[in-house]
């Protein structure tokens, strides 16, 4: 089918935005003038996550009243006919489809321990304890523990507020419950593969085990994280294109309808996220961080030809047509995995600050006045379509990230 290659998509939409995209020295230069007023980004960043916070006070108000409502509430008598037979025989009652659970996010799962990591670096940037305090309270409700299967990558990710949060408090309860889970995983160890066999993992638990490396002193987490990280890709990547794919349904081939290989936006967006979230504590002398390093730079290379001239990478990475509406979860963890990389010296400033500050900027553009993150895909498992109201918190917790990341670049000016 003659169409567009993703490589023609971002080449044929860069006038848009030439003075960003154009990536000579000059330009490069141009554009670290130009980078944005430091208030500015710590303002749109305050937003953002207040309004989030906000969003979650009122849905556990509305789990509170459910709750409480159900708890007084007489139970309902029997109908009269019913009644009658059971005085004379059991009668086997007949089921009753039941209602659809009212989904709301209120537990320390994956979604809100995506978020949680912006929120710690907003207490960074900011030192207001506002920010600090809404995530004790959140590690308080749930007594430091991870949810449900502690050895699944999902359920580990509250491990990185948590070890943050001792790093600062020095306070044992809120390592030990997460620590205990992951001495467990260890001693019954399995394959990096079988345990984190979808690429979204990658974003959950290896940064949370580096954390807990540095916070315990206990090198055995890191090492445990290596060798669980290095198999896990040997699984997933596609090292012809530099991408992930998401899980094994979408190898050996799967295509889009323009017969393209599956890359999800998303998925990468968590794959790119953790490795700057895990190179952040691995220890410098590491054997195995220069091959992250080379995973963080092979992937970023790659993923700067299909970024769109107005700042957004599309759901589907190779098929930008199939989903054409802009994406801001993986366009958020692009930005903040690109910034840390320049701050850190991994990503050359000149190649790719003007992809970094382009995505920044289309980023805050979809900030509605009230802050909330529009244009997010919302929970999947693959590319999908995004509608403009559609939020959620893991995309505000990219985006807390990359603003962080986008004040150190001012910083640095």
């Amino acid at each position: 089918m003659n169409r567009p290659s993703a490589a023609a998509f971002a080449a044929a939409t860069t006038f848009l935005t030439v003075v960003f995209s154009f990536v000579s020295p000059a330009s490069a230069q141009t554009t670290q003038q130009n980078l944005p007023d430091r208030n500015a980004v710590i303002a749109i960043m305050r937003k953002a996550a207040d309004y989030q916070l906000e969003q979650h006070r009122l849905q556990t108000v509305a789990v509170t009243t459910r709750k409480a409502a159900a708890a007084t509430r007489p139970a309902a008598k029997p109908p009269a006919t019913t009644r009658k037979l059971l005085t004379r025989r059991p009668v086997k009652p007949v089921p009753t489809p039941a209602a659809a659970p009212v989904h709301v996010e209120t537990d320390n799962d994956w979604i809100r321990a995506a978020f949680f990591p912006g929120v710690m670096a907003l207490h960074e940037v900011t030192k207001d304890s506002k920010y600090r305090d809404a995530a004790i309270a959140w590690g308080e409700q749930f007594k430091w523990t991870p949810p449900g299967d502690q050895r699944m990558a999902d359920r580990l990710a509250c491990g990185q507020t948590y070890c943050e949060l001792f790093l600062l408090e020095r306070d044992p309860r809120m390592l030990a419950p997460f620590r205990a889970a992951i001495d467990r995983m260890i001693a019954t160890r399995q394959p990096g593969r079988a345990e984190w066999w979808w690429c979204d993992s990658l974003f959950m638990a290896p940064p949370a085990l580096v954390r807990l490396s540095h916070a315990t002193g206990d090198a055995k987490y890191t090492a445990f994280m290596n060798e669980m990280y290095w198999d896990a890709v040997d699984y997933l990547y596609d090292a012809e294109e530099n991408l992930f794919f998401r899980d094994r349904t979408f190898f050996p081939m799967r295509e889009t309808k323009n017969g393209e290989k599956i890359f999800w936006a998303r998925g990468n967006g968590w794959v790119m996220g953790g490795l700057a979230r895990v190179l952040q504590y691995l220890p410098t002398d590491d054997p195995h961080r220069p091959r992250f390093v080379k995973l963080q730079q092979d992937m970023s290379a790659r993923l700067l030809d299909l970024q769109g001239g107005d700042g957004f990478w599309r759901a589907s990475l190779l098929d930008p047509d199939e989903f054409p509406q802009p994406e801001t979860s993986g366009t958020a963890f692009f930005c903040f995995a690109y910034a840390w990389g320049i701050n850190n010296g991994t990503l050359d400033r000149q190649r790719y600050l003007p992809a970094t500050m382009k995505a920044w900027h289309a980023l805050v553009g979809k900030v509605a006045a009230d802050g909330k993150l529009g244009h997010v895909q919302k929970v999947a498992a693959g590319p999908g379509e995004v509608k403009s109201e559609d939020t959620h918190e893991y995309a505000v917790g990219a985006f807390l990230l990359a603003g962080y990341e986008i004040v150190k670049l001012i910083d640095a000016r």
